[in-house]
């Protein structure tokens, strides 16, 4: 991170996850994203790129990143750029499969000398939070307060979540409030049951990522 300490996102070994909403047997409605819902995204393809001169590399392709620990870059094809350290980014691709393939590192001209990829989706989870409640959540998990007046679109902010260190992204969807939670080092099985479960005791449910895809195509 910014303040030189170690990188919550770093690539390292870690359980695979658990396998998404079938944990808990939930496909609940739209209506419930929109008050309070978790998607389980961690088997989903996502990329990291490393490197002294990453974003010049990016931004040689057209990309207009800028640095920064405490803002997501949201391109035009809804890829979120997301800043996990010094000389690091994370890409999360959008729920849309088509959509993906640009950010594919067989189609992108790496320049070693400049950076590297670093395949984000073994050795990390990804969780999706939506909904009017969703703050409620983040700050019985983590102590943050992530209400829209004070946590806007696009902001980071470093997490722990049970002793587990990540990242909290708030990207909101086709107007709906959204959150993205990434840990790394962590059991897939253990935080999702902790997250989730908090969730459900508040009333909220998991849902499928196709439903999410559904809000921000909306």
């Amino acid at each position: 991170m910014a303040d030189g300490g170690p990188d919550p996102l770093s690539p390292a070994d870690a359980p695979p996850s658990h396998g998404g909403v079938d944990a808990v047997g939930s496909d609940a409605g739209p209506n419930r994203a929109l008050d309070l819902a978790i998607a389980d995204l961690s088997p989903i393809e996502r990329l990291g790129f490393r490197g002294p001169q990453v974003v010049q590399w990016l931004n040689g392709l057209g990309f207009a990143v800028e640095p920064s620990a405490t803002q997501a870059y949201r391109h035009p094809d809804h890829h979120l750029v997301v800043t996990v350290g010094e000389g690091e980014l994370l890409v999360l691709p959008p729920l849309d499969p088509v959509a993906r393939a640009i950010w594919d590192t067989a189609s992108l001209p790496v320049d070693e000398r400049m950076c590297r990829p670093t395949p984000r989706r073994d050795g990390s989870l990804w969780f999706r939070v939506t909904g009017r409640r969703a703050p409620q959540v983040i700050a019985a998990l983590a102590g943050i307060d992530a209400a829209p007046a004070l946590f806007p679109d696009l902001a980071v902010t470093p997490i722990e979540v049970m002793r587990h260190r990540g990242l909290l992204v708030r990207d909101d969807l086709g107007g709906v409030l959204a959150y993205h939670i990434l840990f790394i080092r962590a059991s897939a099985s253990f935080l999702w049951t902790v997250v989730s479960n908090r969730i459900a005791d508040m009333g909220g449910a998991a849902v499928n990522p196709e439903m999410l895809r559904g809000l921000a195509a909306g």
